[in-house]
């Protein structure tokens, strides 16, 4: 057994210190932007930021604090930069940390910093060698970045690997959604439906809403209009979702896509 697995292990339990500390921490930064004190707020997201770990999961209310922040704080706004810079010049000296290229990610997405990151891409794509680690957490992650920065061409490459990830996805919570909609039918399934209901309804439903309108642009953008089609039908069959359907629509359309926006319409 891994001793990052194996429970008893000092390396299990310390990263579970860690990240149950930088949770807290996150849940605190939140607290000092409601109570208006956004110099320490920004203090304690630095330090979330320089925090080590295997990956870099912030959890939802720390990254709407920090959309407050950029909105109200042009001092917090210079402070995040000087952050992203840090991160920067981090990653640029070691594109194998995940957690690194998520944070840069997650920071670049907020302070619209769309083209920085698609110019970082290519800089560290024109070696010999590729940086896997980097490029594979900024195709999926950062796509949103990409497609910002009109510059979707660069992960095209990538695009059936999104793709499949998003199935997968979709496919982990479509048993759930069917027998949650079938209450009381099958007993051993409701005994357990209230915890399957939390987990597929409030956090892997929206999770799979964002990743389709992700794969359903980048479908778009590479001219594979059966495949932004396909997602469509199976994202609205699996989800019953008619805002869903209707916010493709909208995509569609301003992709020029009269027939798929129809199409999507009718559904």
């Amino acid at each position: 057994m891994s001793s990052f697995t194996d429970p008893d292990s000092p390396e299990f339990l310390a990263k579970i210190r860690g990240l149950s500390s930088g949770i807290a921490d996150m849940s605190e930064v939140a607290r000092l932007v409601d109570s208006g004190d956004f110099g320490s707020a920004v203090d304690l997201a630095e330090k979330v930021f320089e925090g080590q770990g295997r990956g870099f999961n912030p959890i939802e209310e720390f990254e709407d604090c920090l959309k407050v922040l950029i909105e109200k704080s042009p001092e917090a706004v210079g402070r995040l930069e000087e952050i992203l810079d840090s991160l920067y010049v981090q990653l640029k000296d070691n594109t194998h940390s995940r957690s690194l290229v998520e944070k840069v990610i997650f920071l670049s997405r907020l302070l619209n910093q769309s083209e920085r990151f698609t110019a970082l891409f290519e800089e560290l794509n024109q070696g010999e060698s590729e940086p896997f680690e980097f490029n594979s957490v900024a195709g999926w992650e950062g796509a949103e970045l990409f497609l910002a920065s009109a510059r979707a061409d660069l992960i095209r490459d990538r695009f059936p690997s999104i793709l499949h990830r998003f199935l997968m996805t979709l496919t982990n919570i479509e048993a759930e959604l069917i027998f949650i909609r079938r209450e009381n039918e099958f007993e051993e399934w409701n005994n357990h439906s209230a915890l399957f209901e939390e987990a597929a309804i409030s956090i892997q439903a929206p999770q799979a809403v964002t990743e389709a309108k992700l794969c359903f642009r980048l479908a778009l953008e590479y001219g594979a209009d059966d495949i932004a089609e396909y997602i469509g039908r199976r994202v609205c069959s699996v989800l019953q979702d008619d805002q869903f359907s209707a916010d493709l629509a909208e995509i569609a359309r301003t992709y020029g896509r009269d027939a798929l926006t129809e199409t999507l319409e009718k559904q």
